[in-house]
């Protein structure tokens, strides 16, 4: 039983960790509209799953977490117990994966043959900020980011300026 829950326990932590190094920020955005969170699957070995996990590895003496620490003599990583005097050699030099995610500027990445598409709407009503002109083609980002808010890019109309904004 006590190693039944061991295990349900390493999938859950794996399930969480993968998720954190997938971007998610928070524990709302892991869940479905209901409140629950699907079920790591039982295929996944804890420790071995998402890019960026490392893994949480326990004693199997008396099951509690090892602890990552370096043998100085041999210099090598080792897993230790603080409970027991259990100590293994890790199989992974990796003990900690820092993930930067660089987000790219939106307005940077908007073509400018776009003021020719006639499926986006136009509107007179925004006055361009550089060249002054006051017809725009404007339209809402597919980004990660327009789902937390409602933004608006806005394009110069102006064949000569196609100067980009938001507001």
């Amino acid at each position: 039983m006590y190693l039944q829950l061991k295990s349900k326990l390493e999938n859950v932590l794996s399930y969480f960790f993968r998720k954190m190094s997938q971007g998610y920020d928070n524990y709302d955005d892991m869940y479905d509209q209901n409140g629950a969170s699907p079920a790591p699957s039982q295929n996944e070995k804890p420790g071995k799953s998402g890019p960026g996990f490392v893994g949480i590895k326990f004693c199997p003496e008396c099951n509690n977490m090892l602890y990552p620490r370096e043998d100085k003599e041999s210099r090598v990583l080792m897993y230790s117990c603080r409970n027991c005097e259990h100590r293994e050699v890790a199989a992974n030099p990796c003990i900690y994966v820092n993930k930067l995610v660089h987000e790219i500027d939106e307005l940077t990445q908007i073509v400018g043959d776009i003021i020719h598409d006639p499926t986006l709407p136009k509107t007179e009503e925004h006055q361009c900020p550089v060249c002054g002109k006051s017809k725009a083609v404007f339209f809402q980002a597919q980004t990660k980011k327009a789902e937390e808010e409602m933004r608006l890019y806005y394009v110069c109309a102006s064949q000569d300026c196609q100067h980009r904004w938001t507001e």
